[in-house]
């Protein structure tokens, strides 16, 4: 299916699909278009968490999508890429690290993340 979506299903799995692919604002806009969000009282706020929440999966799933292809990657590419700040950049990678979701460590001096290679045994 190509075509624009046309319903709630269609929207959340073209969101869906922008996201594994790490297009967070695709994704985000397909989210945010559904009327649903008009319902809640305070729909501002709710929008504005759930692009936050968004960009958070979006870096999470590029990580674990992408992570085999780099030997490291700056904290500031991660940060331009998705539209966040090294703190929560740092903080999204560095759970992901402590709950063995990505092979990886923090290089401070370069301000990177290096990733490692799991070798088959």
């Amino acid at each position: 299916f190509t075509g624009p979506p046309e319903n709630t299903k269609d929207h959340i799995l073209a969101a869906a699909q922008a996201l594994r692919l790490g297009d967070w604002r695709t994704a985000t806009d397909y989210v945010l278009k559904l009327s649903v969000w008009n319902l809640f009282q305070d729909s501002k706020a709710v929008k504005s968490m759930l692009a936050r929440r968004i960009k958070d999966e979006a870096l999470r799933t590029y990580m674990l999508s992408y992570s085999a292809n780099y030997n490291s990657i700056k904290i500031e590419h991660l940060c331009k890429l998705f539209d966040l700040s090294d703190d929560q950049v740092h903080s999204i990678v560095s759970k992901m690290i402590i709950d063995e979701d990505l092979l990886a460590s923090w290089d401070q001096p370069t301000a990177s993340v290096v990733l490692h290679r799991r070798e088959p045994t």
